[in-house]
């Protein structure tokens, strides 16, 4: 893979919150997922085992308490918490953790997310990764949901 950061662009999707705005691999395509029950949501499958998702709706659905659940549910599962605390402003949350069968084996999946809340309404973006997967995936990823903003929140 070469170094991410020579070929990065920006993408806006439109959300209820605001335009979500992102930078991925130049080319990068985000693709509707037809699957999603309620609201609305959008991944990039670069390889197996490297995904990113954004999930925009009712904030109910979208807590970080609801996708660990969601975690703890499956079976054979083994989730380990890093990182779960409130972000810098206001309605902002981060989540990070492991999840497989035996995380210290390096079959485990890294889950990283970033949520923003604003009334009945909210953003998530985020991904996994697996644990073997190349150090310079997860420089890319951190990177993708570590600058991720929100605009026009209509917060104030």
């Amino acid at each position: 893979m070469p170094d991410f950061r020579d070929a990065l662009s920006s993408q806006r999707i439109a959300t209820d919150l605001g335009a979500l705005e992102m930078v991925l691999p130049t080319g990068a395509v985000l693709f509707a997922d037809p699957g999603a029950i309620e609201g609305t949501a959008w991944y990039w499958l670069p390889q197996p085992g490297v995904v990113v998702t954004i999930n925009a709706g009712a904030a109910q659905s979208r807590t970080a308490a609801g996708l660990l659940e969601l975690e703890r549910s499956l079976d054979d599962v083994i989730l380990q918490v890093l990182r779960d605390d409130d972000g810098p402003a206001a309605g902002e949350h981060n989540l990070e953790f492991l999840s497989g069968p035996a995380p210290d084996d390096g079959s485990a999946q890294r889950g990283r997310f970033r949520f923003w809340r604003h009334g009945n309404v909210a953003v998530r973006i985020g991904y996994r990764l697996d644990e073997t997967a190349e150090a310079q995936w997860r420089a890319l990823l951190d990177h993708i949901v570590d600058t991720a903003t929100i605009f026009d929140t209509g917060a104030g």
